[in-house]
């Protein structure tokens, strides 16, 4: 039996919304390997109880050693030969000086979202916009660019590996269908993962929404690891978005879950876990995915897909606040928590507050209501 449309609406704006919300929710607090208690050295004893300008300063950042002229480590440029300042991230070389100890998000207000998220932002605009009812990854490319050369775009300090190669390359002189690029290290990541929630929930079809997710990650970096989790979880919301209301979520992601490239038994991991602490992961997909997976399950108990329900509000907001608080990769597994758990409780049972919290919180719905509107996949399923 198909869905009615409305239901199937609910959940997408539920998705996206729930992407965003937790990506602002964890930004204080990505890349803090220290877990809980490092949150709660940096941010009181409750640590994250809500939308929270990150800190300025973070002992052990190690944005100090990452490269401005391109990927990896190494290689602080002047302003005549970094990416990040000149090209990128505009105004914001100084955050990235050797023997500095700035916050990879300091420059972020309490409920604004990190550059991942933004792009994420584009995505939806795209699709929004593209009045072919398909998603237009060339468009997507272009717009892309735009907005990362742009100064004033987006408020953000760091920029992934991804993006500094790609725009390094593009510096050289490269075709933009050839700056796409791998370190094989810090590019077959979680971060991946997060602007093709955009194409996963548009298109109609399962073949032109794998086709639209691997032209969405491949415009950005060559990274074919990548492209497979980004299907799998493609896949896995999709099947949140169009299961019947008496589905639970915990089976439909058990189902998932064990599929590759995840191959992962979340129950098993679940059950079987004894710490009172929620994974803390680097950005790694072999782990950062599963760990993600791990933090749908434990938090979502036995509940239905069943719109309406004030416990999917509390479930919901309880686990995007557990990963805010877990530290680690947090803000990209974050971003697929929300997306998942977002879907499931449906836009209209997500917590108010965190969504009218979030920064341009008006021009967001805008944009995201306009996507919904547009997405074959909410009118035809």
């Amino acid at each position: 039996m198909v869905l009615e449309a409305s239901l199937r609406a609910d959940r997408v704006k539920g998705a996206l919304y729930g992407a965003f919300i937790a990506d602002a929710l964890a930004a204080p607090t990505h890349w803090f390997y220290g877990g809980r208690s490092q949150v709660q050295q940096e941010y009181g004893p409750s640590g994250i109880r809500g939308y929270t300008k990150p800190n300025e300063h973070l002992a052990g950042s190690i944005m100090n050693k990452s490269s401005t002229t391109g990927g990896g480590r190494g290689g602080y440029g002047d302003g005549a030969r970094s990416i990040v300042g000149r090209v990128i991230n505009h105004g914001k070389l100084a955050y990235w000086r050797p023997g500095a100890d700035f916050h990879y998000h300091a420059t972020l207000a309490a409920g604004e979202n990190t550059l991942e998220a933004q792009l994420l932002r584009i995505a939806v605009k795209v699709a929004a916009g593209g009045g072919g009812g398909s998603f237009d990854s060339s468009a997507f490319l272009g717009e892309y660019v735009r907005f990362m050369t742009t100064e004033g775009s987006h408020n953000d300090c760091y920029a992934a590996t991804a993006h500094r190669m790609f725009f390094a390359n593009r510096d050289r002189g490269l075709p933009l269908e050839q700056c796409p690029d791998n370190d094989r290290h810090n590019v077959d990541a979680v971060d991946s993962l997060t602007i093709p929630i955009a194409p996963s929930l548009f298109a109609s079809s399962a073949p032109d929404c794998h086709a639209d997710v691997a032209a969405t990650v491949t415009a950005i970096r060559a990274s074919p690891s990548s492209v497979a989790y980004a299907h799998h979880f493609s896949d896995l919301l999709r099947t949140i978005v169009t299961s019947q209301p008496a589905a639970t979520f915990r089976d439909t992601l058990q189902n998932m879950s064990t599929q590759p490239p995840a191959s992962f038994d979340v129950a098993k991991a679940v059950s079987r876990s004894r710490s009172t602490e929620d994974p803390v992961t680097a950005c790694y997909l072999e782990q950062s995915y599963p760990s993600a997976l791990f933090m749908m399950y434990k938090y979502a108990g036995a509940l239905t897909l069943a719109g309406g329900q004030t416990a999917w509000t509390r479930a919901f907001e309880e686990a995007v606040l557990a990963n805010a608080n877990r530290g680690g990769e947090n803000v990209a597994q974050g971003s697929l928590i929300g997306a998942a758990m977002g879907a499931a409780c449906g836009f209209s049972s997500l917590p108010a507050s965190l969504v009218d919290g979030l920064a341009a919180s008006e021009s967001l719905r805008k944009d995201i209501d306009a996507f919904v509107e547009a997405s074959p996949f909410v009118k035809h399923g």
